[in-house]
């Protein structure tokens, strides 16, 4: 992975703690948008993708704002795992996008 990606991504989870997009939500966007051009798809698709997920995510979760999933905001006596249980269901909202059963 090219370290530019990765420089520019450190302050994506809720913005520097500003409290907007949840990194969660940023993550996963940036996943979609690299496994889409992996996978040939048009930029319009990505984005249709990243609407998509944006909009199931905020319809799952209430909202894509982290000062919203994390009202109590990021104290320096806040457990380590705060967010712990948000993220393994987050995971697995993505996970279901990405794979669809086929049920």
């Amino acid at each position: 992975m090219n370290s530019q990606i990765l420089d520019a991504a450190i302050g994506m989870p809720g913005a520097g703690r500003y409290g907007a997009q949840c990194g969660l939500v940023a993550g996963a966007l940036m996943f979609i948008g690299i496994q889409g051009r992996e996978k040939g798809l048009e930029p319009e698709d990505i984005v249709n993708k990243f609407n998509n997920f944006a909009e199931g995510f905020e319809d799952e979760f209430g909202s894509l704002n982290c000062r919203d999933l994390r009202p109590e905001g990021f104290k320096p006596d806040n457990p380590p795992h705060l967010c712990e249980e948000i993220t393994k269901k987050a995971i697995m909202f993505t996970l279901n996008i990405l794979i669809p059963s086929s049920n």
